[in-house]
C-alpha cells in the first residue's frame, strides 16, 4: 500500500487494486492528460453522490475516472474527500465534461487516508465502486464500472459494502 502527501492532494493505492484520490473538499485535481480528455465532450455537467455507509464516521474519498487506460493506471482526474455525518448523504461534483466516467471508493473509517487492509491485501474498510460493479480479486472492470455522463445534472448511488 503507498500514500502520497501532496498540499492538496492525497492519492491511496491499495494492494487490492482499489484507488482512490481525495482532495480537500470541493477541490479538484490538475486537468486530466489530453489523451482522456480528447475522449471528453464539451458541455458542463455535474454528478450528485449519494453516499450510503453504514456508519456516520470517518470520510469517504471518492476518485473519479474518465477513460479506462486512467482507471487501470489509478490516475483519476478528479478526486473528492467528504466527511460522513449521515449513513446517506449527498456530495456533488460540477464542471465535468460529458463523457465515459468510473468511480472507486473507500469510506475510512479510523482517518488516516489509508484503505486498510488485512495482512493478504483485502480491504478492511467499506469500499465502492459505480454501478454497484462488484470487485472479483482486484477492483471491477472499466466496462463493469463506466457511466455516460451526459449534460446537465447526473447522478450515482454509492453503498458501500465490505
Amino acid at each position: 500500500m503507498s500514500i502520497i502527501f501532496a498540499q492538496t492532494t492525497v492519492c491511496i493505492a491499495a494492494l487490492a487494486g482499489i484507488a482512490a484520490c481525495a482532495i480537500p473538499a470541493k477541490s479538484s485535481a490538475a486537468p486530466a492528460p489530453a489523451s482522456a480528455a480528447i475522449a471528453q465532450k464539451p458541455g458542463p455537467a455535474s454528478l450528485v453522490l449519494t453516499l450510503r455507509t453504514d456508519s456516520a464516521d470517518g470520510a469517504v474519498m471518492v476518485a473519479l475516472f474518465n477513460s479506462a487506460e486512467s482507471y487501470k493506471a489509478g490516475e483519476p482526474i478528479k478526486g473528492v474527500r467528504a466527511p460522513i455525518s449521515s449513513t446517506s448523504q449527498t456530495e456533488r461534483v460540477e464542471n465535468l465534461a460529458a463523457g465515459r466516467y468510473a468511480i472507486r471508493a473507500f469510506h475510512d473509517l479510523n482517518g488516516d487516508g489509508v484503505l486498510n487492509t488485512n495482512p493478504f491485501g483485502a480491504p478492511v474498510e467499506p469500499f465502492a465502486f459505480s454501478r454497484g460493479a462488484k470487485p472479483r480479486f482486484g477492483p471491477p472492470k472499466w466496462d463493469d464500472a463506466s457511466f455516460e455522463l451526459v449534460t446537465g445534472e447526473n447522478a450515482e448511488t454509492l453503498n458501500f459494502q465490505q
